[in-house]
């Protein structure tokens, strides 16, 4: 039983992760902030850097 509903929150998972993709792609395109999946893929992870890199500096900070 637990192996069934494991492998249906992983589909429902991963239907979710593709739908917001969609979404995000076609309002990116249509708004021109991205110009192919590529590019969004690439903006998106650079973002995602930025951010990670100030919560790391933002930690050591502040428990020092």
């Amino acid at each position: 039983m637990k192996k069934i509903l494991f492998f249906i929150l992983v589909i429902l998972f991963s239907v979710g992760i593709y739908l917001i993709w969609n979404v995000l792609l076609e309002k990116s395109l249509e708004l021109k902030l991205a110009t192919s999946a590529n590019d969004l893929l690439l903006k998106l992870f650079a973002i995602l850097g930025g951010f990670s890199i100030l919560v790391l500096f933002s930690r050591r900070y502040l428990f020092v």
